[in-house]
């Protein structure tokens, strides 16, 4: 990987947890990151929005990068391939914006475990293997769309009640 790693080490000798409990509220991360640390925005309270700049390079996303934060908004970048174990528990987001032509591939077990706020997440089509605790705790207000295929490996599973819809089109109005 030729960029940096902004928010793990190598950009600015920034440690694991690079953020971990400071007041930081929004964040426009740099094109060039590749991946975001472990625990990087960990308890970060005030934390509401984390953006990208245009063409970003980031590719995952680490185990426990966001847990206990409060953010409500992300965007993923097309370029995100890997979702790790724990990112998002414990947050209050609401809207996740994917962007087109999404290379998403793997979301890790207990990815978004316990997001109540979130109403809904799509699943898209570039995705093969979703770990099987990766929606744990969803409930019946929410909804998890996944893209038609045949390829996906690992079982969307979700305890409580969610809505799991197969073979969702983007053509589709959600």
């Amino acid at each position: 990987m030729s960029g940096g790693d902004v928010l793990g080490g190598s950009f600015g000798e920034r440690p694991e947890g690079a953020f971990e409990n400071s007041g930081l509220e929004s964040i426009v991360l740099p094109r060039s990151l590749e991946w975001i640390g472990r625990r990087a925005f960990s308890q970060t309270k005030n934390l509401i929005k984390v953006d990208f700049e245009p063409n970003s390079e980031l590719y995952s996303i680490d185990r426990g990068a966001f847990v206990g934060s409060s953010l409500e908004w992300i965007r993923f970048p097309a370029s995100l391939r890997m979702i790790g174990m724990y990112a998002f528990i414990g947050t209050n987001l609401k809207e996740i914006h994917q962007e087109k032509g999404s290379n998403l591939e793997m979301i890790s077990s207990l990815a978004f475990r316990d997001v109540e706020s979130l109403s809904s997440f799509i699943i898209p089509i570039s995705v093969t293997y979703v770990s099987s605790f990766a929606f744990y705790g969803w409930g019946s207000h929410q909804t998890i769309y996944v893209e038609g295929r045949s390829e996906l490996r690992g079982v969307v599973v979700v305890n409580h009640n969610a809505t799991i819809v197969w073979n969702w089109s983007a053509s589709t109005q959600i």
